[in-house]
């Protein structure tokens, strides 16, 4: 793993500066951008200079080399999961306090759309023909496809029912 993940002689100096000290940067950032409601691209340039600070402090600390592109992607790649994630973790929670009447938690990363207020796939009320005959209308009544013809008496002409 050294040399293709890390430089240091040790693995734990990587885990320390990249996974702890720029990890938990890159979630804040994650989490900032989410909470000033930036998009992901101005978040995803954020972390490409803060990959620019962890291989500083790499330099600076341990002497890795600064300008290192693969040690950069490697270390760019660690922090864009963490502050992508950091974001989703954010955003979602906002979405399910701040609009609690319309959203709802569906795991920790993601939510969905209250059940009252989703499109309802069923059909639209039945439709109701209405015939007129001496002292009586008869309807053809459709619910589900199935027919249903009725009578009802009535003193008037024409009457207008609802199904």
């Amino acid at each position: 793993m050294q040399g293709i993940l890390h430089e240091e002689p040790s693995i734990w100096q990587f885990f320390f500066v990249t996974c702890l000290l720029g990890g938990w940067a890159a979630w804040m950032t994650g989490k900032a951008s989410a909470q000033t409601w930036r998009s992901l691209p101005a978040l995803f340039a954020y972390l490409l200079v803060l990959g620019i600070g962890i291989r500083f402090i790499h330099h600076a600390l341990f002497g890795g080399t600064m300008f290192s592109l693969q040690y950069y992607v490697v270390d760019t790649i660690v922090l864009m999961i963490l502050g992508f994630v950091g974001y989703q973790y954010t955003r979602t929670n906002q979405m399910v306090t701040q609009y609690n009447w319309l959203y709802e938690r569906a795991s920790i990363l993601s939510w969905n759309r209250k059940l009252r207020f989703r499109t309802d796939p069923t059909p639209a009320p039945s439709i109701a023909v209405i015939v007129p005959t001496p002292n009586s209308i008869r309807f053809a009544h459709t619910t589900d496809g199935s027919p249903h013809v009725g009578t009802s008496v009535v003193r008037h002409r024409w009457v207008f029912a609802e199904c």
